[in-house]
């Protein structure tokens, strides 16, 4: 079933299936002529891929966050987003042991955001607006867009007890490096 509908603006939106899922791109009406309109609907796709990129991005910040409360040794089903979790959890310790000698692994964007475990440790020197009481047993996960404005806008900062912190480069940043 599909359905088209007049917006307030004058476009018309097509509602696919039973779900009733907007297509991105509408269709406007000018000079008797009706074509889709190309430039909003790169921007709607846009906002909507920013948009799915960065639920995900939540998710995954709580995944990591339930892992690291259950224990690494649990199995992490057949959910994507808690397998990603799960590895992150299991590899913090191998990349420690990589990053002392040099060798760290480059990774990739997972649903368009990077995700580093980090210590209170790797903090050392760096100035941040999550205030280190929160940070308990000295373990974050950051995660931020792999092309901001592109896969992301915010940056996601997660602490051992659940508590989701994010930020733009708009607004005050949650981590500064000095200098």
């Amino acid at each position: 079933m599909h359905r088209l509908v007049r917006e307030p603006d004058g476009s018309t939106v097509l509602y696919i299936g039973a779900e009733n899922w907007p297509f991105p791109i509408s269709l406007v009406s000018k000079n008797g002529a009706w074509f889709f309109d190309s430039d909003t609907g790169t921007k709607e796709i846009l906002f909507r891929r920013i948009g799915e990129n960065e639920v995900t991005a939540i998710q995954v910040c709580n995944a990591v966050a339930m892992a690291k409360k259950r224990g690494q040794t649990n199995a992490a089903g057949d959910d994507p987003i808690d397998q990603y979790a799960q590895s992150l959890v299991t590899a913090h310790s191998a990349n420690a042991d990589n990053n002392a000698r040099g060798t760290e692994k480059e990774s990739s964007p997972f649903y368009g955001y990077y995700f580093r475990l980090v210590s209170l440790n790797s903090l050392n020197g760096t100035k941040t607006n999550v205030p280190r009481d929160k940070m308990t047993r000295a373990l974050a996960l950051v995660a931020y867009p792999a092309e901001y404005r592109s896969s992301g806008v915010m940056t996601f900062i997660v602490t051992q007890d659940g508590t989701v912190y994010e930020s733009t480069r708009r607004s005050k940043p949650l981590l500064r490096t000095p200098g």
